[in-house]
C-alpha cells in the first residue's frame, strides 16, 4: 500500500540529485549557494506529509523475545496495531 508513495519519494530524490549534480566537484560534493538550495529543497521533500488514513494497519501479536522496543512500537504505530 505504501509502494506508490515510496516510489514517488525515490523519484523526487533522484530528480533532485540530477538537478544539482552539475554543481558537484570531482568528489561529488557541492558547496555555496547551490548546496544551500539543495538542502532547502531536500528538506521540503522530507517534510511532505501523506494522509495515512486510507492505509489498513497490520495486526501483530506481541510475544516474549520479539526484540522490539517501546520506541520501535511508537515509530510503527501509524502502520501496526500491537495486540497482547
Amino acid at each position: 500500500m505504501l509502494s506508490p508513495h515510496w516510489e514517488f519519494q525515490i523519484e523526487r530524490e533522484e530528480a533532485l540529485r540530477n538537478k544539482y549534480s552539475k554543481f558537484a566537484n570531482e568528489e561529488g560534493k557541492i558547496s555555496g549557494q547551490p548546496y544551500l538550495d539543495y538542502v532547502k529543497e531536500f528538506e521540503e521533500l522530507m517534510n511532505l506529509e501523506k494522509d495515512l488514513g486510507d492505509i489498513q494497519k497490520v495486526k501483530l501479536k506481541l510475544q516474549d523475545g520479539m526484540g522490539i522496543t517501546i520506541q520501535m512500537m511508537e515509530a510503527l504505530e501509524d502502520f501496526v496495531v500491537f495486540e497482547k
